[in-house]
């Protein structure tokens, strides 16, 4: 008799380790869910943040403003200085 309680008792025992076990293998499970997910999130509203800010440079390209200003002059710091543009 007591060797089958002994038994029954490393069983409970056994049981009780592989019970702990699963918690922390659900645990973890649902924590690496959890970050896919914020991932996920995060992503889609990078490609939605990066989609209206690439429609809002091509409007701002297309304006006239834009494309049809006159080109500036460059000097060089030489010139500026010889032109006594620098002091």
């Amino acid at each position: 008799m007591a060797t089958l309680e002994h038994q029954l008792e490393k069983a409970r025992a056994l049981a009780a380790d592989l019970n702990y076990r699963l918690a922390i293998a659900t645990a973890g499970w649902d924590n690496a869910n959890a970050k896919v997910n914020r991932l996920r999130d995060e992503l889609s509203q990078a490609v939605e943040a990066t989609r209206q800010n690439t429609a809002a440079v091509s409007s701002l390209t297309a304006h006239p403003a834009v494309t049809e200003t006159q080109p500036i002059t460059v000097i060089t710091l030489a010139k500026a200085a010889q032109k006594g543009r620098l002091q």
